[in-house]
């Protein structure tokens, strides 16, 4: 990961921790996610993050394995999800989804979410995202879509956070991840597409059986797809 980036992150991560699962838009895309996901038993986080995506899809019957490449956020992971790394139902490491060292046909259940828009090469993550993935397998992607609006979406969080009367005690943080999302929207986000471009894409990578694609996520300005290899 690019140092420049690597810095953002280790600046963001505790507020983007603090304020994400307050958000809609997330909750909204976590319930999407672990409905997706219901009955697979071994998951690839691909951009595990602070690992609250993770949290919600922990279950005593499946492992699931978090990778990230900034150290700050997966020093939160370890944090947030320690209690379930002890049992034994995480694992998480510091990897790039462009070279991942597990097996091939590894997993039966994938989530990508706000990944593949760092990654210069990303056909080369998706054809290693289906080479560790099983047959019948199901990968949850979303991103950044082509009416990506940055000043949209955070105007819909400070709006959330004033709905819920939580914004003045959350302030400084909703402050400082607005600061840096603005930093990675002008210098670090590098592919927008919308859902049918990912569908194209994905069939390309024999994730041909769509599920799900629409370009609603995260107040309009994320698609999410749900495909099965």
């Amino acid at each position: 990961m690019d140092s420049d980036l690597q810095e953002i992150y280790r600046n963001y991560a505790q507020a983007y921790n603090t304020i994400t699962p307050y958000t809609s838009c997330h909750r909204e895309i976590v319930q999407q996610v672990v409905s997706a996901l219901q009955g697979k038993q071994k998951i690839l986080d691909a951009g595990v993050g602070t690992g609250i995506i993770t949290r919600e899809l922990a279950d005593p019957n499946r492992i699931i394995y978090g990778v990230d490449l900034s150290d700050a956020m997966l020093s939160f992971a370890h944090r947030n999800l320690s209690d379930l790394i002890a049992q034994g139902l995480v694992h998480l490491s510091c990897q790039d989804i462009q070279e991942l060292t597990f097996p091939d046909n590894f997993f039966d259940g994938i989530v990508c979410i706000n990944t593949l828009y760092h990654i210069k090469d990303y056909q080369k993550a998706l054809c290693e995202l289906k080479r560790v993935a099983k047959k019948d397998s199901i990968l949850v992607l979303s991103g950044p879509n082509r009416d990506f609006n940055l000043e949209k979406a955070l105007n819909h969080i400070i709006e959330d956070f004033k709905k819920q009367g939580i914004y003045k005690e959350k302030q400084n943080n909703i402050e400082t991840v607005i600061e840096y999302n603005k930093q990675l929207a002008s210098s670090f986000m590098k592919h927008f597409f919308n859902a049918n471009e990912v569908v194209s894409l994905l069939k390309e990578t024999c994730f041909s059986d769509v599920l799900l694609h629409h370009n609603h996520a995260y107040y309009g300005c994320n698609y999410l797809v749900v495909a099965k290899s």
